[in-house]
């Protein structure tokens, strides 16, 4: 075997063991809620699914108006408080398309992180953001 198929055959193996270590993973964190804001010129309805476990999606139907008015953005508390090691986020528009993301220890923003979910005019962005103070987070775990 020569160099070049040696480091081709170990990277691949290094690749290929990086999704599984990320499934083993023991970091969690707390999920506080996601911020749902349409930046469309026209209003959007659909369906936001919070899934933290892989088993038990949570649905929510929601309608926003166009960006910059009143009602163009939502915010859905998460209702669970243990903290997670990933939560998968969709949404499904009426009108037809979805896009989903799954946040994990990665993504996460300290102690307690807020998804955000901005539909814009052909896609949707998914990013997070530490909650202010975190309160969000300790409401969940007083629960």
């Amino acid at each position: 075997m020569n160099r070049r198929q040696l480091c081709a055959g170990v990277a691949g193996a290094i690749c290929g063991l990086s999704g599984c270590l990320d499934a083993l993973s023991s970091e969690r964190f707390h999920l506080g809620g996601v911020s749902l804001v349409n930046r469309r010129e026209e209003a959007v309805a659909g369906t936001l699914r919070i899934d933290p476990h892989g088993t038990d999606a949570r649905e929510i139907s929601f309608s926003l108006r166009s960006a910059g008015e009143d009602g163009s953005g939502r915010f859905v508390e998460h209702e669970g408080s243990d903290p997670v090691r990933r939560c998968a986020v969709s949404v499904e528009f009426e009108s037809g398309g979805s896009d989903s993301f799954t946040y994990t220890s990665a993504e996460s923003e300290g102690d307690c992180t807020i998804a955000y979910v901005g539909i814009r005019s052909s896609t949707v962005h998914f990013g997070s953001h530490a909650a202010d103070d975190g309160s969000r987070c300790e409401r969940a775990s007083d629960g």
